[in-house]
């Protein structure tokens, strides 16, 4: 089996939490990075219920490609309409903003901040931000801030309108150092990096990753309770994929590097341990499209179970776990949700990321 054919694998465990799913039908979704993985099997599931899909992506065969298979798909008034946004511009994710606002005619029911990049080189994007930072956070933190009134508007009609994030386990992994970084002020900014995350070393990369995807938890949490706070009824939710085989995986395995051979070393050894593309995106689409969800929550496959004689073993193929603090704490260690509820460090993430988006509101 081929890491594509394991992409392109359907799920049983994902076709009975899907048929338990509600209709999308009458709903503007708008979807950043519906090309691949995650962000296309949400987009395909909202399109078959009878949603709406503004679809954001650069401009790019492949984007074409999953365009047309979207349209092919839609069912019960269901439509996907593309619309060209380059996460790693913030005047690109300012542009498609207004794009969507003029789609969705001021009322959007749904912003799924899905797109995201990893283990990418050392580089800073157009903008002066480091790369995985401006496209995994400060793009979407734009999208979110340009699109608020929009969702508002949508929740006073309907009740309620959301914003989900989707972060990755990363965010509170311990890279064997035996502590998760927590959120520092530098990644966020356009100075120099902690000596951890400059480089080119599998080090390098995912400590950048990890402060990418840790922000997205800590901004989100703050964004909630910003909301809460200001009597909104839009909902703020965060999602994580686990180890699945999504285009981001398999988009490493390109090339001849000694990186890429490395990887693809690893990935034929873990290929049949992992969550298919779909089963990956339960997280993701519970926090989309299903009616039991809540503000500030945060979603993950689960991890760990208790096995015999109290020892805890991986679990694959599992439905969508809330992480509460109970959660956490077990399966990530102590400090897992101090890292994201501390009130310094939400007052941080989000006023850097106001500062870096600012000029482009």
């Amino acid at each position: 089996m081929s890491a594509d054919d394991l992409v392109k694998t359907p799920s049983k465990v994902y076709e009975g939490f899907r048929m338990g799913l509600p209709s999308a039908k009458g709903k503007t979704f708008a979807v950043t990075g519906t090309t691949s993985g995650t962000g296309y099997v949400c987009a395909r599931d909202i399109v078959r219920t009878g949603g709406r899909v503004l679809a954001l992506n650069r401009p790019s065969e492949r984007a074409a490609k999953a365009l047309a298979s979207l349209e092919s798909l839609c069912e019960d008034g269901g439509s996907v309409v593309q619309i060209d946004c380059d996460l790693s511009r913030l005047q690109s994710a300012a542009d498609a903003s207004k794009v969507v606002q003029a789609a969705c005619e001021g009322s959007l029911d749904v912003l799924v901040c899905n797109a995201g990049i990893g283990l990418f080189p050392d580089q800073r994007s157009a903008d002066g931000y480091e790369y995985q930072m401006q496209c995994n956070h400060l793009s979407h933190w734009l999208l979110i801030r340009a699109l608020t009134p929009c969702l508002e508007k949508a929740a006073g009609a309907k009740g309620e309108a959301r914003v989900v994030l989707h972060s990755s386990g990363a965010a509170l992994s311990q890279f064997g150092t035996g502590r998760i970084a927590p959120l520092d002020a530098c990644y966020l900014g356009k100075e120099a990096l902690p000596a951890d995350g400059v480089g080119d070393s599998n080090g390098a990369r995912a400590r950048r990753y990890q402060q990418s995807k840790l922000v997205l938890l800590v901004a989100g949490t703050a964004l909630s309770e910003e909301l809460v706070a200001s009597g909104s009824a839009v909902k703020v939710l965060m999602a994580n994929p686990g180890a699945a085989a999504t285009g981001f995986v398999t988009a490493s395995l390109s090339g001849s590097s000694l990186r890429a051979l490395l990887i693809k070393s690893v990935w034929t050894l873990a290929k049949r341990f992992v969550n298919t593309m779909e089963e990956g995106a339960m997280p993701l689409v519970k926090c989309v499209l299903s009616d039991e969800v809540h503000t500030g929550e945060f979603w993950s496959p689960k991890r760990l179970v208790k096995g015999s004689g109290g020892k805890s073993k991986p679990v694959m193929r599992s439905l969508p776990v809330l992480q509460t603090k109970e959660v956490l704490v077990a399966e990530r260690g102590p400090d897992a949700w101090e890292l994201v509820h501390g009130e310094e460090t939400k007052k941080m993430a989000v006023g850097l990321s106001d500062l870096a988006v600012k000029p482009f509101l």
